[in-house]
């Protein structure tokens, strides 16, 4: 999508995936700290609110640099998540059960996230790049609101 809407090079995607890469990845040690100081569910949430703004960030960016910016800024937003997520379900299950709970929410994921390149190529092919940016969008809002209104076990 971004090769035939803004003519970015295999060398600039690799370069946004590498940013990506790396701010998730260095970013999670402190997330880690910060999840077990303040809580699973608030950063749960705050991962989610942080993905709005790459998600719009993409809508109205035109240059490499501008998606360089969102695409760390996505890392954040993943980082967030990961010790949360993994954090809130070791809180949630029992010892002897938490690794099959984990594999098995992990599984669902993939599953679910499976179609998502198709549909995203689909919903591009038909409407350009902001139909599948407007698509995440609201599919975080969803996540948000469970998030929120979800109740403590």
């Amino acid at each position: 999508m971004l090769t035939e809407t803004y003519h970015f090079t295999l060398f600039q995607l690799g370069i946004l995936e590498a940013v990506f890469c790396t701010v998730t990845s260095l970013s999670q040690i402190p997330f880690g700290w910060l999840v077990d100081r303040y809580g699973r569910k608030t950063f749960l949430a705050i991962s989610e609110l942080a993905r709005i703004i790459p998600l719009i960030g993409y809508i109205f960016s035109n240059t490499f640099f501008e998606f360089l910016i969102f695409r760390g800024m996505m890392g954040v937003a993943v980082s967030a998540w990961i010790p949360a997520f993994q954090a809130y379900i070791s809180d949630a299950v029992p010892e002897e059960e938490r690794a099959r709970h984990i594999g098995d929410l992990n599984a669902l994921g993939g599953l679910i996230a499976f179609p998502a390149p198709l549909v995203g190529g689909i919903l591009f092919d038909a409407w350009g790049f902001d139909a599948p940016m407007l698509t995440s969008l609201i599919l975080v809002a969803i996540t948000l609101l469970v998030l929120i209104t979800i109740k403590k076990r």
